[in-house]
């Protein structure tokens, strides 16, 4: 799991260190976003199980650079949650009360995966409706000839509230 709102969704759905033989590692970085995707292509590298990265699109960006190399197996899946920023601090108490929030915090972007996938031989799947994603989901894990990306366009705002309804149910 990449740093912020993956790590949440997996305490959401209260997703155990080993639970069902998956084990779940999260990478904590400066600010929460260094080399979550370097750490997940690495750790591809020393097992032949299947690597699943669920992360922002802040986070994901950032580390690109992870790609530049020669080594990119087929046991790779990202799951790219892009919200086109750091909508976590939409979230947060604190940074969200700052007048320079939207500016300076969110770091509202226009990009998508799809060129970076295609730079780096990676398969690329892009989904913005809930029908969309169950489908691809369904060959999504399925053996492959290259690491594949899977991005998720989700709104900011949906995001938001869709938190905010979980913490007046008591969910942490």
């Amino acid at each position: 799991l990449a740093n912020s709102m993956s790590v949440r969704y997996a305490n959401f759905i209260n997703l155990k260190t080993v639970q069902n033989g998956i084990e779940v590692f999260a990478n904590r970085g400066t600010s929460g976003i260094d080399g979550s995707t370097s750490t997940a292509i690495g750790h591809s590298f020393c097992d032949d199980k299947l690597t699943i990265l669920i992360t922002g699109d802040v986070a994901f960006f950032y580390d690109s650079n992870a790609f530049w190399q020669n080594y990119l197996g087929n046991n790779l899946r990202i799951i790219l949650l892009n919200n086109h920023g750091g909508g976590i601090f939409k979230m947060i108490a604190g940074a969200r009360d700052q007048k320079e929030c939207k500016e300076y915090f969110v770091t509202e972007q226009n990009q998508n995966a799809r060129l970076l996938s295609e730079q780096f031989g990676l398969g690329y799947h892009f989904v913005d409706t809930r029908e969309d994603f169950e489908h691809t989901l369904e060959t999504f894990f399925e053996p492959s000839s290259e690491s594949q990306i899977l991005e998720v366009k989700t709104d900011m705002e949906i995001n938001t509230n869709v938190l905010t309804l979980y913490r007046k149910q008591g969910i942490k």
